[in-house]
């Protein structure tokens, strides 16, 4: 039940207005302005009713009260005709809702009661709408900042990215570019956002583009390569993309990142492992004609020698050199066989291997080989191939170029996987103008090795500082 109050100097008021609202709300009553306020606040008093019988200034502070402390609450005057100068300053000034003149007609300040109570309650709702606007406005301002900032910083990275950038349509056509990719597209300056991306291509790499923008329109988020000239210079680029909004529409973001230095790698890792092979295949050759041609040959001629009639040799001693030949010949073939895969390497493995391969360098050079492995198990077959061919051929390296006098090798097995250290304290070398030069194919071809195994390898050396090589499989 709504309460309503009364504020009026005599009690017989009170009594009256019990029968004028005859149960509808819960009355209370003060004749003490402190008071009206106190009650206003206690028992949340939505109409206050006013008899301007109390002293005039105490109305006049009540009323001012009523307006800056609850500029809701609704207030009717009820009043005598000779205070109607009271009244017209008390309704200009003060805002009353509204008013009456004794004696009052009491369906005519119920309705009025009724419709203040409703629009008490309607100013309320307003007001926590109004609230509520203005927090979801605070929310949206700082959502719209959000994403005003994120769209500058997404601008600024589109528009200073080296790499050709387009943002095409469904549809395929230029909808915006940056700057760099008026490199590859000079004409771009001239073109509108009707032109279709695929126009800017002919032959086969409008196909290539073709293909992909279809591709993406599925949903397949892949790449492409295609080759460009850019300033009559071949180019290499990898095209990747991605869906996005731009302008309300359904589009597409292509990057085009040179992937030319990549390709020469590439290539020249290739080309280092070809060149690798056939050189291996000439020193096996070589050392098949050098080594075993000879010894078969000296065998033939002893078979012919004893199958001539009229040898007057002994054919015991004849037989005797032939078989010492055949055995040397067997031994130089277990040689050949033992340097291409050792034999050592495929029954002990990896330790012991490279433990009989040092030793024949500590027995045919003066340097000091250092070894240390904690890795005693086996492990899989192109793993410990892969690291006795590099190690070994490090060694061969450090021998031939290095001018060093002390080698350390380490092989460490720990929760990070397998790792081998390589140094030596040679004359070491730029590695950066070694690989310009395109001297460096050895360790291309070693890195290459090593990536193919997921590894990872790492080169240190410059000039008088030696060579320091870190190898890192993960074998777990």
């Amino acid at each position: 039940m709504e309460s309503l109050l009364i504020v009026d100097n005599d009690r017989d008021t009170y009594r009256l207005y019990e029968l004028v609202f005859r149960g509808l709300y819960k009355l209370e009553y003060t004749n003490r302005f402190d008071e009206a306020v106190d009650i206003i606040k206690e028992k949340r008093i939505k109409i206050v009713i006013v008899e301007p019988l109390i002293q005039t200034s105490s109305i006049t502070e009540l009323l001012q009260e009523l307006r800056l402390e609850f500029p809701l609450v609704k207030v009717i005057l009820v009043s005598n005709i000779h205070d109607h100068l009271i009244i017209q300053e008390a309704i200009n000034k003060y805002g009353i809702y509204s008013y009456f003149v004794k004696p009052i007609e009491p369906h005519r300040i119920q309705v009025a009661t009724e419709r203040a109570i409703e629009q008490y309650n309607l100013e309320i709702q307003q007001k926590k709408l109004i609230n509520s606007l203005k927090k979801k406005t605070t929310c949206l301002k700082k959502v719209v900042k959000q994403l005003k900032y994120e769209e500058e910083k997404f601008r600024m990275m589109y528009e200073t990215r080296p790499e050709p950038t387009f943002i095409i349509s469904s549809k395929g056509e230029v909808r915006s570019y940056n700057p760099s990719a008026l490199e590859m597209f000079p004409h771009l300056n001239n073109s509108s956002e009707t032109d279709l991306f695929i126009n800017y291509f002919k032959g086969e790499r409008a196909e290539i583009i073709k293909n992909y923008l279809s591709s993406l329109i599925k949903g397949e988020n892949n790449s492409c390569e295609i080759e460009w000239f850019i300033n009559n210079e071949k180019v290499h680029f990898d095209i990747s993309g991605f869906k996005l909004v731009y302008q309300d529409e359904e589009s597409f973001l292509l990057t085009f990142r040179d992937v030319s230095l990549k390709k020469e790698m590439e290539n020249r890792v290739l080309t280092s492992i070809i060149n690798t092979e056939e050189k291996e295949r000439r020193r096996f050759a070589q050392e098949l004609h050098d080594g075993i041609g000879p010894l078969l040959s000296t065998t033939k001629l002893y078979l012919q020698w004893f199958n001539k009639p009229d040898s007057k040799a002994n054919k015991s001693e004849i037989i005797n050199k032939a078989e010492e030949t055949l055995e040397e010949t067997i031994s130089s073939l277990r040689e050949i066989s033992n340097n291409i895969s050792p034999n050592t390497l495929i029954n002990f493995g990896l330790d012991t291997a490279l433990k009989t391969f040092l030793d024949r360098i500590r027995n045919a050079t003066s340097l000091k080989v250092n070894y240390h492995s904690v890795v005693r198990k086996r492990l899989k077959n192109e793993l410990e191939t892969t690291l006795y061919r590099l190690l070994c051929e490090c060694v061969n390296n450090t021998i031939k170029h290095a001018n060093a006098d002390k080698i350390d090798i380490e092989i460490l097995d720990d929760k990070d996987g397998l790792t081998a250290k390589y140094r030596d304290n040679g004359k070491g070398f730029d590695v950066v103008n070694m690989m310009r030069n395109g001297k460096g194919n050895g360790l291309l071809n070693m890195k290459s090795r090593v990536k193919s195994l997921g590894g990872f390898f790492e080169l240190k050396s410059a000039d008088g500082k030696g060579v320091e090589m870190n190898i890192k499989f993960n074998i777990t």
